[in-house]
């Protein structure tokens, strides 16, 4: 890869880093400068306007959580998926309780200023119901019964990861996290795989 391309991959980096951890307001060339550790005049080539530090965000979201998904897939079993994305945010627990959930935070603060992009980092979530529903349906769950399950994993995630960053009480995830481990093991483990 190109010195440019690195930097680019760099300051796309800090800058999706920039927005979860100091929200849209703290979204400066300054902070992402700071952030990328990189001098504060070599951001004008990247970013020309608050909006393309925004898109850059938006899309490492996209890339990040589509890289996920081929890894996961790539464990080969419905349950290891599965397991694995449970996994992600039992490992992420204390950021998460700290700043609550990248996309979830993203989406809110993007939904309260109306501003673009807000619809685009959201597909992240229903991609991700998708990928878990085809996932649910391998287990044997009926393409219904896998939507829904695909929904409620994500949701009852995304709710804990709010919840833990709300209250600051990391065991709403260790909570939801064990209670979903748990069904997609009796799912996989009743044969219907």
């Amino acid at each position: 890869m190109s010195v440019r391309g690195n930097k680019s991959d760099v300051l796309w980096k800090a800058a999706s880093q920039v927005a979860y951890e100091r929200g849209l307001a703290g979204l400066t060339l300054a902070n992402v400068a700071e952030a990328a550790k990189m001098p504060l005049g070599s951001l004008y080539y990247y970013f020309k306007s608050r909006d393309d530090m925004v898109g850059a965000a938006v899309a490492r979201v996209h890339t990040r959580f589509l890289q996920l998904r081929e890894q996961w897939d790539g464990l080969g079993e419905s349950r290891l998926s599965l397991r694995a994305f449970a996994g992600m945010t039992a490992e992420q627990t204390e950021t998460l309780t700290r700043h609550g959930c990248p996309i979830g935070t993203l989406v809110a603060q993007l939904g309260k200023k109306q501003q673009a992009g807000a619809g685009d980092v959201g597909q992240v979530f229903s991609q991700l119901c998708d990928w878990a529903a085809g996932h649910f349906a391998t287990l044997g769950l009926s393409p219904e019964a896998a939507r829904l399950a695909g929904r409620k994993m994500v949701r009852d995630l995304e709710g804990a990861a709010m919840l833990a960053h709300a209250t600051g009480d990391a065991g709403h995830i260790s909570e939801v996290v064990s209670e979903i481990l748990h069904q997609i093991d009796s799912l996989a483990d009743s044969g219907a795989n």
